[in-house]
């Protein structure tokens, strides 16, 4: 079982927060702020990250399958207590949900996907290439000096607080408070083993997902320079032919949609609750 933290009613209805690769459930406190009053909120530490178990040898030898087995267990324990659940997921938690739901649709009521990884070739051989770099990052920043993290994330994305409207280097709108804190935090309990290895995907490809999935789906994405899906994923998409997948686009900002514009990310979120939780 995976550990999670819940907000908001029991009896409301079910939204599960699935974060990204070496963040954590920490990284979702805005939109639990937003969404608690109308609904049950559940943020999930994923497999190594934040305070759920650590990786073993045999779960690394493919741990995106490792995660999404132990993100199964634990939505079917939710599910079982609090009913059908829509899922959002960022980038790794959003190939995770969606691999998933592919399996379980039973469990879901629909999914709202922030930039999913669903790599393509290059981005895949571009994030083994750099492996070390990240790991020697993570040991040295993220690990020993917690300040100098959060004071370099304000600066590479901003800072946005009452009174102050700092832009980040990319040239996005400026990451809250919680969100600068939140990230942080998981990335000092980031499993080093999981960056080592230097692969969260699931083994079967994100086009046989998307293709399989047969609940509504939504897709957020934009078109800034480190983003995953944008044009090129969104035009893949399409190709499928799976009607029931829709892309929404967030135009000026990077892979961390919600974190640069919280308000039109929130807006679709509500959107698609409103259709889907009625």
């Amino acid at each position: 079982m995976l550990a999670h933290y819940s907000a908001g009613s029991p009896h409301a209805p079910l939204v599960v927060l699935v974060h990204g690769v070496t963040d954590a459930a920490t990284s979702w406190a805005e939109l639990i702020t937003h969404l608690a009053p109308t609904r049950h909120v559940v943020a999930i530490d994923m497999l190594g990250h934040g305070l759920s178990p650590r990786y073993t040898a045999a779960t690394l030898q493919s741990p995106g399958d490792a995660g999404a087995a132990a993100f199964e267990e634990t939505l079917d324990y939710l599910v079982a207590a609090h009913g059908t659940a829509v899922l959002i997921g960022h980038s790794m938690g959003g190939s995770i949900v969606a691999s998933v739901a592919s399996k379980r649709p039973e469990l879901v009521a629909g999914l709202i996907l922030e930039d999913p990884a669903w790599l393509s070739s290059e981005q895949t051989t571009a994030y083994h290439t750099h492996t070390q770099e990240y790991l020697s990052y993570a040991q040295r920043v993220w690990r020993a000096d917690p300040e100098q993290t959060i004071a370099q994330n304000v600066t590479e994305r901003g800072l946005r607080a009452p009174g102050i409207e700092r832009p980040g280097a990319d040239g996005t709108r400026g990451w809250s408070v919680p969100d600068h804190t939140g990230w942080a935090f998981g990335k000092g309990l980031t499993d080093l083993a999981l960056i080592e290895n230097g692969s969260v995907a699931v083994s079967q490809p994100w086009q046989e997902i998307a293709r399989s999935l047969a609940i509504p789906t939504v897709v957020i994405t934009s078109d800034g320079p480190d983003i995953v899906i944008g044009k090129r994923g969104a035009k893949e998409i399409a190709e499928l032919g799976n009607q029931l997948i829709t892309i929404e686009w967030i135009p000026g900002v990077g892979h961390n949609v919600r974190r640069s514009a919280p308000q039109k990310y929130e807006k679709i979120v509500d959107r698609c609750l409103a259709q889907w939780q009625p």
